[in-house]
C-alpha cells in the first residue's frame, strides 16, 4: 500500500529496522516519500515486490533478533 502499516511499525516501533514490500511501484514510491518527511533516520526498507513471488525463506533467514511480520491483504482495484 502506500505506507499506513510501515509508517505505523516506525513510530511504534522505535528501534526496528522494518522492511516493506508492495508490488505496486507507485504505492512503494509514495510509502517511501512518507518515510522521508518523518525523519532523517533512514532505518526502513521499502521493496517493489510481489509478496506471492518473495523468497521468504531467504528474506527471514537474513534477519537477527526478534521479527514481527505485519501483513495487509491484497486488495482487488
Amino acid at each position: 500500500g502506500k505506507g499506513a502499516f510501515v509508517i505505523a511499525a516506525y513510530k511504534g516501533f522505535e528501534n526496528a529496522h522494518i522492511l516493506g514490500f508492495d508490488i505496486n511501484s507507485e504505492y512503494v514510491d509514495e510509502a517511501k516519500s512518507s518515510l522521508q518527511k518523518l525523519s532523517s533516520i533512514n532505518r526502513t526498507e521499502i521493496v517493489n515486490a510481489d509478496f506471492f513471488s518473495m523468497d521468504w525463506e531467504q528474506v527471514l533467514s537474513s534477519l537477527s533478533g526478534y521479527v514481527l511480520v505485519l501483513g495487509n491483504p491484497p486488495w482487488v482495484t
